[in-house]
């Protein structure tokens, strides 16, 4: 895993790069996967940056509009979009503490006092609510369910 904090288009070229890369190696990936939210980026950049990773056969787990959409689908259903504060506020409630973005203690907590079952379950049924929207209409939703379920496969 490798973190950059790049915009979407920059990622996936990023990425690209760094695939092309182990490529040429002993040792390709068997998977590679980006993970990026809409935030404030354009349309454009967004649509064409998961686009660009499909045909690079690079795995995309977007969300739109926030990462955090994933994180409370552990709690809840959700078929409306929310504003960045709003997830920060639900997010404080499920919790019992204040949400703080980038938290190393996530995982725990949606392992404790969230269902990861239900998130997938969730976020599966909005993929499917929005399979004819461009991704950049598809508010909220997230494909994080696909590289979650990837990971579980090596528990």
């Amino acid at each position: 895993m490798k973190g950059i904090g790049a915009n979407t288009l920059s990622l996936v070229n990023v990425a690209i790069k760094l695939k092309e890369e182990a490529d040429d190696t002993e040792y390709p990936y068997d998977q590679v996967w980006v993970v990026f939210d809409r935030d404030c980026f354009p349309a454009y950049n967004f649509d064409n940056a998961i686009t660009s990773a499909s045909s690079n056969a690079i795995n995309a787990a977007w969300s739109n509009e926030a990462f955090e959409l994933w994180y409370i689908l552990h709690f809840e259903e959700r078929i409306t979009g929310m504003s960045r504060h709003e997830y920060a506020d639900k997010l404080t409630s499920y919790l019992g503490q204040r949400y703080k973005k980038n938290s190393t203690e996530m995982y725990d907590l949606l392992q404790t006092l969230g269902n990861e079952e239900n998130a997938i379950r969730r976020s599966e049924r909005l993929s499917q609510e929005h399979l004819h929207l461009p991704p950049s209409r598809s508010n909220p939703c997230t494909l994080v369910n696909k590289l979650v379920k990837e990971l579980n496969r090596f528990k």
